[in-house]
């Protein structure tokens, strides 16, 4: 299914594919909509029912209203988020996908509503405090012109739920790529060496603070969902299959490699 769906005064450009719980509604990164998950959803349409959608002012979303183009913190998408997935009646408990910013509003989400989740997986998730230490920190981070505009300056870990829960970060020695680009540039006073030493120990703090295993891509820059889109895939698989059986995630060095990845820690 494919359709505007209204959460308040404008509509949100939604996909919906697959049946069963329980549901997953995939978030993501900034200035990203449905179309950067079409690997990932067709990996998981056999699997569950599945909802892909596009925040205000992305790929056919309605604007956002300009009285509300004001800077917002992550948890107020994940209110959006909520209001979406009521109007649609998706059933609680969900796994949530977040990629990059839809990290921190995946997070919001599940510390507010806990009892909504049954899972999270966490693709390439932002570590908000980078910013404090650039040259030239940006005040606003802009989804879209018409949209919102992320701030999230007073950003702290939140408490989240003891859910099952997967890391999926990008490849060791990605940033070294960016050395003497616009992107290195904007990363000043910090190399690009230390980009990926520290982006790699976030992508564990993630992983440690949630709870959650930890697969790194083999390959690939940010996007994993788009590089590695099985990779991901066998990620919320089994996060879904973790949160239907009741127990801990469970996967598989031999899978993950076949995906295009590494378990962390092997």
């Amino acid at each position: 299914m494919d359709g505007l769906v209204d959460v308040g005064g404008y509509r949100l450009a939604t996909t919906r594919t697959g049946s069963g719980t329980p549901p997953v509604a995939l978030v993501s990164g900034l200035g990203s909509g449905v179309r950067q998950w079409s690997g990932v959803l067709a990996a998981l349409s056999p699997l569950t029912t599945v909802l892909a959608y596009a925040r205000p002012g992305l790929e056919g979303s309605d604007p956002l209203p300009a009285a509300l183009r004001v800077p917002h913190e992550p948890a107020w998408a994940a209110d959006q988020l909520r209001d979406l997935l009521a109007a649609l009646a998706v059933p609680a408990r969900r796994v949530l996908v977040g990629h990059s910013v839809g990290a921190l509003v995946a997070e919001a989400y599940a510390a507010r509503w806990p009892e909504d989740v049954a899972g999270i997986v966490l693709v390439d998730p932002t570590y908000p405090p980078l910013d404090q230490e650039l040259t030239r920190p940006l005040q606003v981070h802009v989804d879209a012109e018409d949209g919102i505009h992320f701030a999230w300056h007073d950003w702290e870990p939140l408490p989240v739920p003891g859910v099952p829960a997967v890391v999926v970060s990008s490849a060791v020695g990605r940033w070294l790529d960016l050395s003497g680009s616009e992107t290195a540039a904007y990363y000043r006073p910090l190399t690009m060496a230390e980009m990926d030493r520290r982006w790699q120990g976030w992508q564990r703090d993630w992983a440690v603070r949630t709870g959650a295993a930890q697969v790194i891509a083999r390959a690939g820059g940010h996007a994993v969902h788009q590089t590695s889109p099985a990779l991901v895939a066998l990620a919320v698989e089994a996060v879904v299959a973790a949160a239907r059986e009741k127990r801990r995630v469970r996967l598989a060095a031999a899978a993950v490699s076949v995906a295009g990845g590494v378990l962390a820690g092997q």
